[in-house]
């Protein structure tokens, strides 16, 4: 069975491409892998829409969140809401334009039933995610296996079909009862930006990787390669899964303008980050 998949979705309109990349998640994944799609979409046909494309998968269903409409969209929240509804041991969190082919999610139930996942509740991963690019996106709908085996060959290095390669992702790995025990993400944040950093932060805290690099609280940003600020660090959980080629894609899309406070307070929270990352190493 392996992790549940948590999936947070908000639509204002009718999103093909969103339903689309959800039939193909749905169609990857092993059939009993459970998946929960946390959606606060207001519109019930929109609503009524998902429940179809869910309607062919027993392991799949939608959860209806009233309380975050009509605020900005917050992801983390979601995911929080989605992964306490789970009843698998595990969640992994996971976008509807994430996307990867069946051997992904095979290979993602093996390593939560192998050590130290099965032995260790506050074990936690990132699975490596590739940014495609608009010519990645391309190919990927014409050949989306041959795609993935490019990328899954270039490793950690680069490949002209992505932006970037983001190993400290927000694909997590983690226990779901370890991460109510954190309290999940922090309500410090609001709409987009930092908020997956600052619990990774705190799951590196209860089960550390290793000593801090130079300048963790600084944000160096995604494209560097470098050992320095909090990236680095947290690139140290996806050692594993790229170690096993678990990477998995990002389908490309033009910046979502539906909501624009969804990334107006994008600098103030990296800003609120790198303060409690600084005032948290200073207090050690």
């Amino acid at each position: 069975m392996g992790p549940s998949l948590v999936i947070p979705l908000r639509l204002t309109a009718p999103s093909p491409a969103a339903w689309r990349r959800l039939a193909a998640i749905l169609a990857a994944r092993p059939p009993a892998m459970p998946v929960i799609v946390a959606d606060d979409t207001a519109d019930p046909a929109l609503a009524a829409r998902t429940d179809a494309a869910l309607a062919p998968h027993p392991a799949a269903r939608r959860l209806a969140v009233e309380e975050t409409r009509g605020a900005p969209f917050s992801i983390g929240r979601m995911r929080d809401l989605g992964a306490a509804a789970a009843e698998t041991r595990h969640v992994l969190f996971h976008d509807v334009d994430f996307a990867a082919p069946r051997a992904v999610y095979d290979g993602l139930a093996g390593l939560a039933a192998a050590p130290p996942f099965a032995d260790d509740p506050a074990a936690f991963a990132c699975l490596p995610v590739w940014f495609l690019n608009r010519a990645g996106l391309l190919a990927w709908r014409a050949a989306p296996g041959a795609v993935w085996a490019h990328l899954r060959r270039a490793g950690g290095g680069s490949s002209p079909l992505a932006n970037r390669l983001v190993r400290g992702s927000s694909a997590m790995l983690v226990a779901r009862d370890h991460l109510a025990a954190l309290g999940g993400h922090s309500d410090a944040f609001e709409g987009h930006g930092a908020e997956d950093f600052e619990l990774l932060h705190r799951l590196a805290r209860a089960r550390p990787l290793g000593p801090p690099p130079p300048d963790y609280a600084r944000d160096y940003g995604s494209r560097d390669r470098g050992e320095a600020g909090f990236r680095a660090y947290f690139a140290r959980a996806a050692a594993e899964p790229l170690a096993r080629g678990l990477v998995m894609a990002h389908l490309w899309h033009a910046p979502r303008r539906e909501d624009a406070r969804y990334y107006a307070a994008r600098k103030r929270n990296f800003d609120r980050l790198e303060t409690m990352l600084r005032d948290d190493m200073n207090d050690r």
